[in-house]
């Protein structure tokens, strides 16, 4: 019961760009923190990070470029004008969380922990505020 458990809040932390960046922030946190847990959303983050990134030619119309996605990562990362830059640094943080992912407390110094867990809380926030309430669609006017 509890692996099956484990695989439901993994699938529903993949669901939401913005819930999995608060959860890898709040896991971060508790390594700064010194806090021994596993770091599943940071896995999972940098994962949804590298797919939303790696595409073959962003610049065509015809790519799977998320562009909710694409705007929030800009407004995390910041001070970017390209989106090659973007890719770049996006892909360069998905590496650096997959890699703290595996680490040991000790083994990497707080900044860097400290550093990544600000760019998770920006993420959050950006992604959050690009999602569109129901109630806050347009509506056609001649619908009810």
């Amino acid at each position: 019961m509890e692996a099956r458990t484990e695989a439901e809040s993994t699938s529903t932390r993949n669901s939401d760009l913005a819930i999995l960046a608060c959860q890898a922030a709040i896991e971060l946190d508790n390594v700064i923190l010194r806090r021994s847990t596993p770091r599943h959303a940071v896995r999972d983050l940098a994962s949804k990070i590298r797919e939303a990134v790696n595409v073959p030619d962003p610049a065509l119309p015809s790519s799977l470029l998320d562009p909710n996605t694409t705007v929030a990562l800009n407004r995390a990362i910041g001070g970017l004008t390209t989106l090659d830059e973007l890719l770049e640094r996006a892909q360069q943080v998905s590496e650096r969380l997959l890699h703290v992912s595996s680490l040991t407390v000790a083994s990497v110094g707080n900044e860097e922990w400290e550093e990544l867990r600000r760019f998770c809380l920006a993420l959050s926030r950006h992604a959050a505020s690009l999602r569109q309430a129901p109630d806050e669609r347009s509506h056609h006017p001649l619908r009810r």
